[in-house]
């Protein structure tokens, strides 16, 4: 059974898991320190507020395109971009 530990004795920090080809595997400090390095040289971050509730339906709209919430806003931001730049060449 998961005990939500590494089962190491003097170790109360949680296992953090993730799901590779179907097997539930560890992920390693190191790796988890190379993701955030790497999102941290590649990625900017946005924080955007949207009235209670909103959250739960773009969610719900993203997965019925089998997207993530994420992938979502980029798309809908390009999209919008492209509208406005195309409005600005007429």
């Amino acid at each position: 059974m998961y005990s939500g530990k590494s089962g190491r004795e003097n170790d109360s920090a949680p296992l953090a898991l993730k799901v590779e080809r179907g097997v539930l595997v560890a992920i390693s400090e190191a790796q988890k320190k190379a993701v955030r390095k790497y999102k941290e040289s590649n990625y900017d971050r946005l924080e955007i507020s949207v009235p209670k509730g909103r959250k739960e339906s773009l969610q719900a709209h993203a997965a019925q395109r089998e997207e993530s919430l994420n992938g979502f806003v980029n798309r809908a931001i390009d999209e919008a971009v492209e509208r406005d730049n195309e409005k600005g060449a007429e």
